[in-house]
């Protein structure tokens, strides 16, 4: 498996897997099925060419060069919440999961965001029944900090 950053040369197959994503997850994503099958190919190349601020998507890659895997970061626009960052879009296609890529992806992510000027905090939201999401992101270091209702 390998890990790199995409660019918007990966817009299409960026699009594939979030279209599955949300579809395979539904309630693992604050975006509807039809939301993102309303976004234009140019909408996901825009998440893709926004590295200015430090964002960034990452994709893991099988041995036939497939994304199985993807996972998101953003920096908080606002300067007085610059320090922090979020993690979204979180996802592994189902014949890969519990094969270490969700720990990889997310792992990749974290070092990622430590090169970052002035990230002091990463935060990432969990849908309440998503044990396995829970129990990865807690052995990475991850902390409940919090339950939002009707979330």
């Amino acid at each position: 498996m390998k890990i790199r950053l995409l660019d918007c040369n990966d817009a299409q197959i960026f699009r594939s897997i979030r279209l599955e994503a949300v579809h395979d997850t539904p309630m693992a994503f604050a975006e509807s099925v039809a939301e993102a099958k309303g976004r234009s190919l140019a909408d996901f190349e825009n998440y893709l060419d926004s590295h200015n601020r430090g964002d960034f998507v990452l994709g893991a890659f099988d041995e036939r060069d497939a994304l199985v895997g993807v996972v998101g970061f953003y920096r908080e626009a606002h300067v007085q919440y610059f320090h922090k960052g979020v993690i979204w879009g979180m996802y592994v296609k189902p014949a890969f999961r519990r094969r270490g890529v969700g720990a990889a992806l997310l792992s990749a992510a974290i070092e990622r965001t430590r090169t970052l000027a002035g990230i002091r905090r990463v935060n990432l939201a969990v849908t309440s029944p998503n044990g396995a999401a829970k129990r990865l992101y807690e052995r990475l270091g991850f902390r409940v900090y919090g339950i939002e209702p009707a979330a």
